[in-house]
């Protein structure tokens, strides 16, 4: 197999891979390189899975309100407590926390079910990053 060939075999292996989520992927990776025909033959195939996954963890986040209504519900609660240190491990893994936590919130009381991860995953992540702070603060003493 010629370097041309593995190339257009690795093409059509990730549009494929792109198809599996549901949508033509062949057609909008064609029109992608028809548009941009000069970039890494694989990056079209980068730039749908990326959008199907923008737009799969923005049902979630959202659940149909604003596109940033994550963002905008987080940070009203870090507004909250403007003297907490943030900008520390222990402030940014709790802020990760709060995105789950926040996500889990809106999902349980609009009883909705969420395409990227299941309720329980999320649980676990905020019991993960819950667990990863207490190691933290027992290293801090």
């Amino acid at each position: 197999m010629n370097v041309r060939t593995k190339s257009h075999h690795r093409q059509k292996e990730s549009a494929r891979q792109a198809a599996r989520h549901n949508y033509d992927s062949t057609d909008l990776y064609d029109e992608l390189r028809k548009f941009a025909p000069k970039g890494h033959p694989e990056f079209a195939a980068v730039v749908l899975e990326a959008l199907k996954t923008h737009s799969d963890k923005n049902h979630d986040y959202t659940l149909g309100g604003p596109v940033v209504g994550n963002f905008a519900r987080v940070a009203k609660i870090l507004s909250l407590y403007p003297t907490f240190p943030w900008p520390t491990k222990e402030g940014v893994l709790c802020t990760y926390t709060l995105k789950q936590f926040d996500t889990l919130l809106h999902s349980l009381g609009r009883q909705h079910l969420l395409h990227t991860e299941s309720l329980t995953e999320r649980v676990m992540d905020i019991m993960v990053y819950m667990g990863i702070l207490v190691c933290m603060l027992r290293e801090r003493g």
